[in-house]
């Protein structure tokens, strides 16, 4: 019994380091938590996504047989994709307080990279995301029922964009997200398997652009719990029904 539960560990680990999957940064089951305490968890994600950049450009134009000219606004969008993971891992406090209003922070260091039209855009290991966001669980989980529960947040994401075709400058990546989820989980002995559907609201600045990235995203993931008061869990999703995203980490409970 204990090498099947050393395999599982392994088994998961190892899928963190060498997936080419990305994720929603859920990571959290509908769970009921009795009386007051904090969970702490660490774990890796990758993900993808695509985003709109708009380009605002200025033209000017003169109308025939006049002498009546100006200067028109052009707008130009661009679609590009974005891929981002963890240099380290990233880091999650939620807070129980009582068995419904958990609100919690997290923090990681990212790795961001931009494609499209031919070019290439990639920081190093800089980029920073921090947020806070609050869950609330509508129906515990009992013998029979699973857990229902809802939860948002905002996330803020600031990278330096170091390397545009093998040119070394500085660009300024910035995201704000506003998400919220709704979701179910089940308690089935040390298993705790999870469903749930997120909407994700993005805007920020690409240099002098704006950026848009709205998007509905399906995710599932299970909770192993293989010692008292520590799980790892593992999760995947869909957004907009075509990026396929990844993540994994260890939850502690006090």
């Amino acid at each position: 019994m204990k090498n099947y539960k050393l395999k599982i560990i392994v088994f998961i680990f190892l899928q963190t380091l060498i997936s080419e999957l990305y994720s929603s940064e859920t990571m959290a089951s509908a769970d009921r938590n009795s009386g007051r305490g904090i969970d702490f968890s660490v774990y890796w994600l990758q993900e993808k996504r695509d985003i709109t950049v708009n380009v605002l450009s200025a033209e000017e134009f003169t109308v025939t047989g006049s002498t009546f000219s100006g200067i028109a606004e052009n707008i130009s969008q661009y679609e590009l994709k974005v891929k981002e993971k963890t240099f380290l891992p990233a880091i999650k406090f939620n807070v129980r307080l009582g068995e419904k209003f958990h609100p919690y922070i997290r923090f990681g260091i990212l790795k961001t990279e931009l494609t499209g039209y031919g070019k290439k855009w990639e920081s190093r290991q800089d980029g920073i995301a921090g947020g806070f966001g609050l869950k609330y669980v509508l129906l515990q989980d009992t013998v029979v029922t699973p857990a229902f529960a809802v939860d948002t947040g905002v996330i803020f994401k600031n990278v330096k964009i170091k390397k545009f075709d093998d040119t070394d400058i500085d660009l300024n990546y910035k995201t704000r997200e506003l998400s919220a989820s709704f979701w179910t989980s089940k308690k089935i002995k040390q298993f705790e398997p999870y469903l749930g559907l997120q909407f994700s609201f993005i805007d920020g600045e690409f240099e002098n652009c704006d950026i848009d990235a709205d998007s509905v995203n399906i995710f599932y993931g299970c909770g192993y719990k293989f010692l008292s008061g520590i799980m790892i869990t593992f999760e995947n999703s869909f957004v907009n029904v075509k990026n396929f995203n990844f993540a994994a980490g260890i939850k502690i409970g006090i």
